[in-house]
């Protein structure tokens, strides 16, 4: 089972008693939902029950169910304790592919405000969980990513994330550049060849300057700490998009 896909179970009705399909998914949700010390033991009472009910398909299943890192079980926490701020991140992250798509400049840079300050305040919420510091500066990468990345999306929506997405570039933070309209048709080609060039340098470098952190960060700090390092990286991310939109 890919590590950041969501744990399903088979639609199948319980035998010798036990509840039907949707109650089992109840239950996996439910594990998704514990602390995070109390999930192993959970889950596997859970797998132990469904043995003892005939059901050995199913109690696999759940025996294979991976334990969150504490990145992906912040996020999940998240998403039963800020439901509403979470769908709102997923809707901002729809709407801001579209302007992406529309290359409407204007709109990109309002959506990437209201992304940055989502963000800002789950990461300040996830601040009252039981988390170090080093697992809070990870959380806004995370639900970015995650809203961003289709393959992780279902597992967050779902608050079953088992690890944290990988990021999906560039629009992770700021959106894919908006390109400016050719000045001269004969150039058209030659321009969108080196904007994808300076998209990719600029990939590039954001995963590099992420790696170097990741190698260099002190699990220091608190949560004020984080969020402050978010909005420095979030105000990068805007300098460039308006660089690219300007053409420099």
């Amino acid at each position: 089972m890919p590590s950041s896909d969501l744990a399903d179970v088979p639609a199948q009705s319980r035998r010798g008693g036990y509840n039907t399909a949707v109650s089992l998914e109840d239950e996996i949700g439910r594990l998704y939902g514990l602390p995070a010390g109390e999930f192993v033991p959970a889950r596997n009472a859970l797998a132990k029950e469904l043995r003892g009910a005939g059901e050995r398909e199913q109690a696999e299943t759940v025996a294979k169910l991976e334990k969150p890192t504490a990145v992906a079980w912040a996020v999940n926490q998240l998403r039963r304790a800020a439901r509403k701020d979470v769908d709102r991140l997923l809707a901002v992250a729809d709407d801001l592919r579209e302007a992406q798509a529309a290359s409407r400049a204007d709109r990109v840079r309002e959506l990437a405000e209201e992304q940055h300050d989502l963000v800002r305040g789950l990461v300040r919420a996830a601040g009252e969980l039981d988390v170090s510091a080093a697992t809070l500066d990870k959380v806004g990468a995370a639900l970015l990513n995650g809203a961003s990345d289709p393959n992780a999306r279902p597992a967050l929506e779902a608050g079953r994330l088992v690890r944290e997405p990988e990021p999906v570039g560039f629009a992770a933070f700021a959106g894919t550049p908006v390109k400016a309209p050719a000045k001269k048709k004969t150039d058209r080609r030659a321009e969108r060849r080196k904007e994808a060039e300076q998209a990719r340098a600029k990939r590039d470098q954001l995963a590099e300057a992420r790696r170097e952190v990741a190698e260099r960060e002190r699990a220091v700090g608190d949560a004020t700490r984080a969020v402050e390092r978010a909005e420095r990286e979030a105000e990068k991310a805007r300098e460039r998009l308006r660089t690219l939109e300007r053409g420099d």
